[in-house]
């Protein structure tokens, strides 16, 4: 079977903007998940801390 180097292009252009998908969509929950542990840290430190 031969292939041509411009299926073979989309292929690998068509992969690799799935994965970079995947890997920001993982970024933005951690971030998310971050940020909600960091709220809810700061919360029980200023309620436990009177300032």
């Amino acid at each position: 079977m031969i292939v041509s180097e411009d299926a073979l292009a989309g292929a690998s252009t068509a992969f690799t903007s799935v994965v970079i998908t995947e890997l920001a969509n993982m970024f933005t929950v951690n971030n998310k998940v971050m940020h909600n542990l960091n709220s809810l840290n700061t919360y029980h430190l200023n309620h436990l801390l009177p300032i």
